[in-house]
C-alpha cells in the first residue's frame, strides 16, 4: 500500500493541517512512532471546504498563479477529497478527486475539460508533479505510520517553538519515492510544521515548511505552507483564501460524475 507521511495533502490535499486542541499525556515519554500516530491520528473536521491561491516560482523567480477549491469528508475511518481549479484559463475546471482506500490502493482520477475525459492516475504516474507543482500525486496520498520505522532524534527549536525532530524511513524502500523524512512536529500541539524529503540517493531533495500556522475555531490550520524543490529550484506556495468546517456536503461531490459538472 502506497501512501504518502503526515504532511500529505490528503487528509486536505496539499498543505492543510487540522489539529484538536487536546494533547499527550506524559509527552515526554512518548517514542518517534508513538508521535508520529498522534499527530496522524487526530481530531479532524468531518468536512472542509478550503478556497487555496497556488504560486508557482521558478528558479528565476517568475511566478504563476494558480486558484483552486477543495472540498473534503470523512467516510467512516478514510477521507476523500475533490478538487476543482478556477484559474488560470489554461485549467480552469480541470479535477482531482482522491479516495483513501484502508488497507488497499488509494484511488485518484482526473478531469481534463479540454478533452472532455476522466483518467484514472496509475500507480506508476504517481510519482510526477501534480499541475506543474512541486507536489507529486503521491504526496497527495496519507502513509500509514506502519509503514516506516520512525526515530526520535532529539529536539529543535522552530520560530520559537520547541519541536519533536523525527526521521521516518520505509521498511520497504519500494512504497516510497523518498529515502528518508525528516519532520518538526510542535511538541505543544503536535502540529507538523516542517519536513525534509530525501531523495533515492540520500540527497535533500524537497523541502516543506509551514510559514503560517493558525487557531481556527477548534482546529489549527496551515494558513500558508512552501514546498521548495532545492535540486531544481522551484518552490510552490500554498495559501488558504477561504475555509469552512463541518459543514454539509453531499456525498455525490466525491464521484467522477461530480468531477465533469461545471
Amino acid at each position: 500500500m502506497r501512501k504518502q507521511a503526515i504532511f500529505s495533502l490528503g487528509a486536505i490535499l496539499l498543505c492543510l493541517t487540522f489539529l484538536s486542541l487536546s494533547l499527550p499525556s506524559s509527552a515526554a515519554e512518548l517514542t518517534g512512532e508513538e508521535i508520529i500516530k498522534k499527530a496522524r491520528d487526530r481530531e479532524t473536521p468531518q468536512t472542509s471546504y478550503t478556497k487555496i491561491k497556488m504560486t508557482l516560482v521558478n528558479r528565476k523567480g517568475g511566478t504563476r498563479l494558480r486558484e483552486m477549491l477543495i472540498w473534503g469528508k470523512k467516510f467512516g475511518k478514510a477521507t476523500r477529497s475533490v478538487t476543482r481549479f478556477l484559474s488560470p484559463p489554461d485549467v480552469r475546471d480541470t479535477g482531482f478527486l482522491y479516495r483513501e482506500v484502508p488497507g488497499g490502493k488509494d484511488e485518484q482520477f482526473i478531469y481534463l475539460p479540454s478533452l472532455q475525459q476522466i483518467r484514472r492516475i496509475a500507480m506508476e504516474e504517481r510519482s510526477s508533479s501534480f499541475m506543474g507543482s512541486d507536489f507529486t500525486y503521491q504526496d497527495m496520498e496519507r502513509r500509514e505510520p506502519e509503514a516506516d520505522i520512525h526515530t526520535l532524534l532529539g529536539e529543535e527549536d522552530i520560530n520559537g517553538n520547541t519541536c519533536y525532530r523525527i526521521e521516518s524511513k520505509p521498511k520497504d524502500p519500494e512504497s516510497s519515492p523518498y529515502s528518508k523524512v525528516i519532520h518538526w512536529i510542535r511538541k505543544d500541539i503536535l502540529a507538523p510544521v516542517k519536513a525534509d524529503f530525501y531523495d533515492k540517493q540520500g540527497q535533500l531533495q524537497k523541502q516543506l515548511n509551514v510559514e503560517d500556522l493558525q487557531k481556527i475555531e477548534k482546529y489549527w490550520i496551515s494558513k500558508k505552507s512552501v514546498m521548495e524543490d532545492v535540486q531544481k529550484k522551484h518552490k510552490t506556495v500554498m495559501e488558504m483564501v477561504e475555509i469552512k468546517f463541518d459543514q454539509p456536503i453531499p456525498d455525490d461531490h466525491f464521484t467522477e460524475r461530480f468531477l465533469q459538472k461545471p
